[in-house]
């Protein structure tokens, strides 16, 4: 458990950051498990079409290199 003083150094510190500008759709990192959860709420149509596609990248991407 962090001490009472470094909790509102944490606290302090990110109130001070100026987040006025982030696009929250744009700006947010697009890790593993984000795509996963994207994905895993796709129609089971839309689902297949990103298999699809993601297949070709992936094709092209080993025919490339």
């Amino acid at each position: 458990m962090l001490k009472p003083e470094n909790q509102r150094a944490i606290y302090d510190f990110l109130m001070k950051r100026d987040i006025s500008q982030v696009d929250w759709d744009i700006d947010r990192p697009k890790t593993k498990a984000y795509i996963e959860m994207r994905n895993s709420s796709l129609s089971p149509c839309l689902k297949q079409t990103v298999g699809k596609a993601e297949e070709r990248v992936l094709t092209r991407l080993v025919r490339y290199h």
